[in-house]
């Protein structure tokens, strides 16, 4: 008995299934995109990515460690790390202005000085819910769709499973 189990879940294929998981994947990515502000360069760093692992099949959302921040905000506490916030500044076009002594700050005085104040104010969160609408757009859709390769897949299993062991 143990050895038919083995062999039949070594032989088990679900191509429906994973052709299904696979447009949902792009399906997803392109609704994400489409949800966000077209100033959010952003957009070009995000994926989703169908991986199996095993019988396990799952869709990975893939993103820079900052969107959560953006989406969500961040409360007062420790500083950020100065180098993300020099990146920002760099890709923002950032221009420091001088200080109340009339001093111009570099741009690592600068990332300095808006890390300290996200420490100690932490930051608004400006959520686009794009992730959560992409989710939700569609959502019976691509159930039915999942529900239907799932039954195609059993049934063509099913059928592979009789003529192997007869």
């Amino acid at each position: 008995r143990s050895r038919l189990y083995k062999e039949t879940t070594d032989e088990m294929n679900f191509p429906h299934l994973q052709k299904v998981m696979e447009e949902y994947a792009m399906y997803l990515l392109n609704s994400t995109k489409s949800n966000l502000p077209d100033t959010y360069r952003i957009k070009s760093k995000l994926n989703f990515v169908f991986e199996i692992d095993g019988n396990f099949y799952e869709i990975v959302f893939h993103s820079p460690d900052y969107f959560k921040w953006v989406e969500n905000g961040r409360g007062p506490g420790k500083n950020p790390p100065i180098k993300a916030i020099e990146d920002w500044i760099t890709i923002k076009h950032i221009t420091p202005y001088p200080t109340a002594k009339g001093k111009l700050p570099t741009k690592k005085q600068l990332a300095f000085l808006i890390s300290r104040a996200i420490g100690r104010d932490g930051t608004k969160a400006t959520p686009t819910f794009a992730l959560s609408r992409a989710l939700d757009e569609d959502r019976s859709y691509w159930n039915d769709q999942i529900d239907k390769a799932i039954t195609e897949d059993v049934y063509d299993n099913v059928d592979v499973l009789l003529k192997l062991h007869r």
